[in-house]
């Protein structure tokens, strides 16, 4: 999905309708605007069908050929326990 897919997406719906993302093991979560970000991401680089397609790509390893791109990641907030 892009941003202009994701943006007419969104414009069908009521501009106050809250969002959210599935918790980690149940429940869901408000997308919080800090958990928004954009991030450099490995095309296909998991087969394993418990891990994202994806994988970020971190300082260290950018530079593993044609298969990287530029994303916005919506990550699921993380939070402390009680």
């Amino acid at each position: 999905m892009t941003v202009d897919e994701l943006i007419q997406l969104l414009a069908k719906h009521p501009p106050d309708l809250r969002v959210m993302l599935d918790g980690y093991e149940g429940g869901v979560d408000d997308l919080e605007p800090h958990f928004v970000l954009t991030s450099d991401v490995h095309l296909n680089a998991n087969t394993r069908w418990y891990y994202g397609r994806h994988e970020e790509a971190y300082a260290g390893d950018r530079d593993k050929g044609a298969a990287t791109v530029r994303a916005l990641v919506f990550r699921r907030p993380w939070h402390d326990e009680e």
